[in-house]
């Protein structure tokens, strides 16, 4: 999340902030309520909720102060495998910049000048049925993305399971020089995050510490938010095609603990503790 001028607050702070007037045409959405739209719906799915960060974020017109801040927030979940966290995006606007929107997906990007930006996004603007639009699309939303984060589990775990040798890891950095995933000029940095890398998670042999040491790298080098998710793209189809038979065999061997709530419509992670 990059955000310019922000304050942090907690859920607290977030249900102090006032919310304008409604007027016939526009009636904007509590910040608040919107977090509880995306809350209910993850306890709904007994998606567990690592932690969530609330930022507020101050507008200006003509060189002043808006009395609503914009609301922007992440909310970390956690996954199966223990390697990754899975993401949400959520923002919304008190100054008709937005509307409540929320995104997810494996590289989510959520900023104050307006970038936004995930495998699935969705929005309502804040007319008088904002509350039920936002509820339903939150939970389109929701049912899309554990599908997604499933796959995802396949992935990284197909990544993990993927052993390498030295000429293993060369042929994935230069496949991924070829297709630019990463910067010719950035490869000896890459070999030695992947070498002697600075996280004791990632010393395992594997592609997927691998993949962590160009991420890593990648983190050093700031470029254009577009680029960066073509580079994200590419850097995941490299690594997609060389454990693909990890991959595929995580795909044959898992079996999601999942049901189908005919009653509410929706997915649910199968709650182990019952």
């Amino acid at each position: 999340m990059r955000l310019n001028k922000s304050r942090t607050v907690d859920f607290n702070g977030l249900s102090s902030v006032p919310t304008p007037d409604a007027t016939d045409t526009w009636q904007p959405m509590a910040h608040h309520r919107v977090m509880e739209t995306v809350i209910e719906h993850a306890d709904a799915r007994n998606l567990a909720i690592d932690e969530i960060h609330y930022s507020l974020v101050d507008v200006m017109s003509d060189g002043v102060v808006q009395p609503h801040p914009d609301m922007f927030a992440t909310m970390y979940m956690e996954s199966d495998n223990g390697v990754y966290r899975n993401m949400l995006g959520i923002r919304n606007s008190h100054n008709k910049r937005f509307g409540a929107s929320a995104c997810s997906g494996s590289s989510v990007l959520v900023c104050s000048n307006g970038c936004f930006s995930g495998d699935h996004i969705i929005s309502s603007k804040h007319t008088k049925n904002v509350h039920e639009s936002f509820n339903n699309r939150v939970s389109d939303m929701f049912n899309g993305v554990i599908n997604t984060w499933i796959k995802n589990e396949h992935r990284y775990n197909g990544y993990k399971a993927t052993e390498l040798s030295n000429s293993d890891f060369a042929q994935l950095l230069g496949d991924a020089i070829i297709h630019k995933a990463i910067n010719p000029s950035k490869a000896r940095k890459v070999f030695e995050e992947y070498v002697e890398p600075r996280h004791d998670a990632f010393s395992d042999r594997n592609a997927w510490s691998a993949f962590n040491a160009f991420t890593e790298i990648h983190k050093e080098s700031p470029v254009q938010i577009a680029d960066s998710a073509k580079r994200g793209i590419a850097l995941h189809n490299v690594f997609d095609r060389f454990c693909n038979n990890q991959i595929e065999h995580e795909m044959s061997s898992y079996v999601p603990e999942l049901e189908y709530n005919q009653s509410q419509g929706q997915l649910q992670l199968i709650d182990s503790n019952n």
